[in-house]
């Protein structure tokens, strides 16, 4: 009897962040100790043995050499060929111009390290152009057989120099054995002797997921000398391993009845082109010379008819002549009739169907994994697919690739690894390997469909953006958006919580002030919201622009006069690059559009104002708004962006209110005016 592992518990940190070991053990591993034989058989379950495997299906157990054959017929099939070429050229991709589809490339710590990287540029010098020279073969033949094979030449001192992977080592001919899940060795019946051993320093194998057991004899004999019960994967015995991971498996059934369905299609074509009539002469007048040689006459004359539509099929010229044939006849006629052999039909009377076929081979293309329309019936898709229905149809099968990729991967690996053993006498740790096989497959078909996926995840991300802005500007609550969020918008709950928290969040301003205004700042120049450093700085020449103001707006905030605008639009521009996007050319019009017509002004800090105009139907952001400092007689712009309503009316309000603290006595009655502020500041009141 095999040891079992003993499990020990070790006291100390991990102790206390899990559960120890043994009383892990008492609850989990001790109560398998309380399974019998007996109970095995009792509650209805019957007799349990591994000859279930081989029987109870559709498909009956078969030998290995009958699974491979079966495989191999269904393999030269141009509708299953067209399908595993698909499929591996999914799988695998390629360059667009240097048409690789293996790419060795080097992981991010192994840049770390100079000479580990040397050996990694090493690697993909000598590995990846024989890669990619059999890439395509392995897949297919993986696919198809659910093993592939690849003899391994190496050098000491060299590694691998050479890859053979053609006839000699095709999985029918090949048998791998395994140590529990691990490929220990091979056997190629060939040679004198038909039969040569090799290890895996000397053959790779493309070993395909088993994602479903196929019947076969050879499990039987496998289950008497497998150690089920041993922990140690090597204490286990070799054995040979099983037939499996071959996607024609499942197509076997369909695949059968499309050819049956396909030799009765053309079966009943051929009996319709045979064109056979029934002659009957008279002979009754006739002495029995004459009847001898009337009928040899008519032979002759339907043989050397026969012969001569032979010979025009054979030789593929045309008959251009007119042929015709004299029967003598007397008192009695001796032709009486021609009748067809079919019953008197000159031919089908309705068309033959192939609604069967397609059936048949609609099952077998699916059975494999890939529609139908993409192996030469591309009039198969219907409408209903919409617009780019050839690409959704085809990234069906480039799903498919991720499990052959996932294969060739553990493939590749095993060849690097045999590579480094010969050539610098060690094999790296799975885990730190310094090189990562990559392919690039369903580069149209599989990336449409990506694009389009994350091209409409961003659209929903830009939809609820503005939502929660709109929101936040109408004064909502943390409650009322997450409500909102969730109830509405179908957000999960724990990120409409996390996004519920921005209309806790001050919106971004240029001065850095709590309320984007510059209301918290001190007076002074250092602080000042400025595109410039110093006032003092700024003469109107150089970088800056002078916009003229309109005249109706001079007037309306006050003044009289010619007014004009300075404005380095540069710099504008690039304090606002998420407006902007660096261009001054906007920053301008958003000047003129806001000088042309402004709705209101209102105190920014000190004497610095700010005009703005609404740009209805803009988006989440309906504002244009300027900061204004008069420097002489012209105003300066410090910046220019766009705000949200809500904000605009907290400033609004905050005017209305120094209006009534200045208790403008024996001035107008009319709105404040941006002079008669000014001036209220320079007097001191």
């Amino acid at each position: 009897m095999p040891n079992s592992n003993k499990i020990t518990a070790k006291p100390g940190f991990l102790t206390s962040i899990g559960i120890p070991s043994k009383r892990w053990a008492s609850e989990f591993i001790a109560p398998a100790k309380q399974i019998t034989q007996s109970d095995s058989y009792l509650f209805g379950s019957g007799g349990t043995t591994v000859a279930s495997l081989i029987s109870g299906s559709k498909k009956q157990a078969r030998t290995r050499e009958a699974l491979y054959s079966k495989f191999r017929f269904m393999e030269s099939d141009p509708i299953i060929s067209s399908a595993l070429r698909l499929i591996a050229t999914a799988s695998l991709g390629g360059h667009e111009t240097t048409g690789d589809v293996v790419f060795l490339e080097k992981k991010p710590e192994t840049k770390k390290n100079k000479s580990l990287e040397k050996i990694a540029d090493e690697i993909i010098l000598a590995l990846q152009p024989l890669f990619n020279k059999i890439a395509f073969q392995v897949a297919f033949t993986g696919l198809s057989y659910g093993d592939a094979y690849a003899r391994l030449y190496t050098e000491e001192r060299k590694g691998v120099v050479d890859l053979y992977v053609d006839e000699m080592v095709h999985p029918s001919i090949v048998q791998a054995f395994e140590r529990g899940n691990r490929t220990a060795g091979f056997a190629v019946f060939i040679g004198n002797k038909n039969f040569e051993r090799l290890d895996v320093s000397q053959m790779a194998r493309l070993r395909m997921p088993r994602t479903q057991f196929i019947p076969q004899y050879g499990v039987m004999e496998k289950s008497l000398r497998i150690a089920i019960t041993e922990n140690d994967i090597n204490n286990l015995p070799v054995l040979p391993a099983m037939v499996g991971g071959s996607i024609l498996y499942n197509a076997e059934e369909p695949y059968d009845n499309l050819t049956s369905s396909l030799l009765g299609l053309v079966g009943q074509r051929w009996i319709d082109s045979i064109d056979e009539q029934i002659l009957t002469p008279n002979l009754t007048s006739m002495t029995i010379e004459q009847q001898k040689r009337f009928v040899t006459s008519i032979k002759n004359m339907l043989t050397a008819s026969k012969k001569r539509v032979e010979e025009a099929v054979s030789s593929g010229r045309p008959v251009l002549e007119r042929i015709r044939h004299i029967i003598p006849t007397f008192a009695e006629k001796q032709l009486t009739t021609i009748t067809p052999s079919n019953g008197g039909q000159s031919g089908r009377a309705a068309n033959i169907s192939i609604e069967d076929v397609m059936v048949h081979a609609r099952l077998t293309a699916g059975a494999i994994g890939v529609d139908l329309s993409m192996l030469g019936f591309a009039d198969q898709l219907a409408g209903g697919l919409g617009e780019g229905g050839f690409f959704r149809t085809s990234a069906q099968s480039a799903e498919l690739s991720r499990t052959t990729r996932a294969a060739m991967t553990d493939f590749f690996y095993h060849i690097m690894d045999i590579h480094t053993l010969f050539r610098y006498g060690f094999v790296f740790k799975p885990n730190e390997r310094p090189l990562a096989p990559n392919f690039y497959g369903s580069i149209s078909a599989l990336e449409a469909e990506k694009q389009r996926t994350n091209t409409e995840k961003m659209n929903s991300g830009l939809m609820l953006t503005q939502a929660v802005q709109q929101w936040k500007d109408l004064g909502a609550t943390k409650e009322i958006m997450e409500t909102f969020l969730s109830k509405n918008m179908m957000v999960d709950e724990d990120l409409a919580k996390l996004y519920a928290t921005i209309v806790e969040q001050k919106d971004v301003q240029e001065d850095g002030g709590d309320d984007g205004f510059g209301g918290q700042k001190p007076s002074g120049i250092g602080s000042m919201d400025s595109i410039f450093d110093d006032y003092s700085s700024f003469d109107g020449i150089g970088q800056s622009t002078s916009v003229p103001i309109p005249a109706k707006t001079v007037k309306w905030m006050g003044f009289e006069g010619s007014m004009s605008l300075k404005a380095d639009l540069d710099a504008l521009a690039k304090r606002h690059p998420e407006y902007y996007s660096n261009d001054p050319d906007l920053v301008l019009n958003d000047i003129q559009f806001v000088l042309a017509n402004p709705d209101d002004w209102f105190v920014h800090h000190g004497g610095k104002v700010s005009l703005f105009r609404e740009r209805k139907g803009r988006g989440s952001f309906p504002l244009v708004r300027i900061e204004l400092d008069r420097i002489g007689e012209s105003f300066v712009a410090r910046s220019v962006y766009v705000s949200g309503i809500n904000q605009v009316v907290k400033k609004i309000k905050e005017r209305n209110r120094l209006v009534a603290r200045l208790g403008r006595s024996g001035q107008s009655s009319g709105p404040l005016t941006i002079a008669e502020y000014l001036n209220g500041l320079g007097n001191g009141s």
